[in-house]
């Protein structure tokens, strides 16, 4: 499933600021010199590129390689409304990025032999319903508990962390623990629980003692929407006739701050990252233990390790998180050499466009500062979007099936790539019948992912073909039903057959 596009717009000319890299940190040492001149330019070219093309209004990009500073970049707005732009002291909301500084501080508690991660959470808290308790420290991080979402910014929630608890006590599992994953708050919720125990001291204090403090990151700090953030950026969306509208920052209840809370901007955050890494604020070792993926009780890798989102194609691990749909951070490395990597942080305040794919842009990023640096399937499906941008699908599909047949890459996963690209397929070119085409080789491979029977039915609505989008909806919600926007599509696909 993925989210009707907004209206494509245009923006106005971006300015971009390209600053010089001070030696902001003590560990954070400028090696520019290890780009070339070429690198350096199709840096500049791709990022340049994609604040025209996706209309994002103001980014802010760092690269680094093993740990060091190596490029960085601002540019477009701070602010439609002034036209300010951005520069690399701008602060931005990172939303779900917040969840890497809760992954590091309760990997501090693991180094201080105060918690295990397989150890269940009712061993450390006594107060949560008797259901939980069951549920290791692990299953909250990795978004396989099972336990139901409490989160949505579409309703008004409890004034306190118990009331949300005690809400949810009696509510029943989305699934059996362990068995899959799906993406929650609520695990968070317990985590940040979990944390304030043992550190004896409030969530935030225990965050910036352990990271804000020590590292000096002076333009990092929680806050939503009611607090006012110095430098902090405006934050945009699209809505009807493509005019651009302040949504502003969510007022985040203080105690939702675990999942996403914090605001920092380039400089703090490539401090931070840096301090990480190189094993200033949790051991290596630890660290790179909390990268080995959680598994299903099927035998399956699961999508998470210890609450970093997860992919590995047996020669590239890439690491990391999404915030919202505007902020990421990623850290890809080869297998076989860990230490030589590259980690890609890029904050944004919004776009109007759709359909750009972060991920992928980091990793295309990557790719540039040490080529080869990209996994299989993200190559994959750059070849294919080529042959069906030069309407050649039927060698698209071919290479997609040979990619499946190869002994060295049938094992890889392409899910997610295979769905992204048919969304792509849909909006870009409007072709419904390739977009189709994509989707049934999709859930040929993964009969068992209901959201794929969902992107199938969204594309067989938008051919107008009510009875097969009736079908794969059913399917999908059959499959999963917490899918819970589902029944409503139904109901008014059914109401406009009548």
């Amino acid at each position: 499933m993925l989210s009707a596009p907004f209206k494509l717009i245009a923006l106005s000319a971006m300015l971009f600021i390209v600053n010089t890299i001070p030696t902001f940190a003590k560990n954070v040492t400028s090696e520019k010199d290890q780009l070339t001149k070429q690198q350096t330019n199709l840096l500049d070219g791709k990022i340049d590129k994609v604040l025209k093309q996706y209309g994002i209004v103001g980014q802010s990009i760092a690269l680094l390689h093993k740990g060091q500073l190596i490029y960085r970049k601002s540019n477009g707005f701070k602010d439609l409304e002034n036209e300010t732009k951005v520069d690399n002291n701008t602060v931005y909301s990172i939303y779900s990025v917040t969840k890497l500084f809760v992954v590091t501080s309760v990997l501090d508690l693991v180094d201080k032999n105060k918690i295990e991660l397989d150890q269940t959470i009712g061993h450390y808290l006594k107060d949560i319903p008797q259901a939980w308790q069951s549920l290791t420290v692990r299953q909250l991080l990795s978004h396989t508990s099972g336990l139901p979402e409490y989160f949505s910014i579409e309703i008004e929630l409890p004034e306190n962390q118990d009331d949300v608890i005690n809400q949810m006590a009696n509510q029943p599992f989305q699934f059996i623990p362990g068995s899959r994953s799906r993406y929650i708050q609520t695990g968070f919720l317990l985590i940040k629980k979990l944390i304030e125990q043992k550190t004896n001291q409030p969530f935030v204090s225990a965050i910036n003692d352990l990271i804000v403090k020590p590292l000096k990151l002076k333009h990092t700090s929680f806050g939503g929407g009611d607090v006012d953030i110095a430098d902090r950026t405006n934050h945009y969306y699209t809505l009807e006739k493509g005019k651009f509208i302040d949504r502003g920052i969510h007022p985040f209840p203080r105690y939702t701050f675990a999942g996403s809370g914090l605001n920092s901007n380039i400089q703090d955050m490539t401090v931070w990252f840096n301090a990480l890494i190189s094993g200033e604020i949790i051991s290596k070792a630890t660290l790179f233990e909390s990268w080995k993926p959680i598994h299903y009780t099927n035998g399956n890798v699961g999508r998470y390790a210890n609450g970093w989102q997860y992919s590995n194609d047996g020669r590239i691990t890439t690491i990391g998180h999404l915030g919202g749909d505007d902020v990421n951070l990623r850290h890809i490395f080869f297998n076989s050499d860990p230490e030589n990597s590259v980690t890609v942080i890029h904050l944004t305040n919004g776009r109007s466009k759709p359909l750009f794919n972060m991920l992928e842009f980091s990793v295309s990023l990557a790719n540039i500062v040490l080529p080869g640096l990209q996994e299989k399937a993200f190559a994959l499906k750059e070849n294919m979007a080529q042959l069906i941008a030069n309407d050649k699908i039927d060698q698209a599909i071919d290479i997609y099936h040979s990619f499946k047949q190869s002994p060295s890459t049938r094992n890889i996963n392409t899910e997610v790539v295979i769905n992204n690209l048919g969304y792509e397929v849909m909006y870009k070119r409007g072709n419904s019948s390739e977009t189709i085409e994509l989707f049934k080789l999709n859930t040929l491979a993964y009969p068992k992912s209901a959201n794929l029977y969902d992107s199938l039915a969204e594309a067989y609505l938008n051919n107008k073909n009510d009875k097969l989008a009736i079908k794969y909806y059913s399917k999908a919600f059959e499959m999963d039903s917490s899918l819970e926007y589902i029944p409503a599509i139904l109901k008014r696909i059914s109401s406009r057959e009548k």
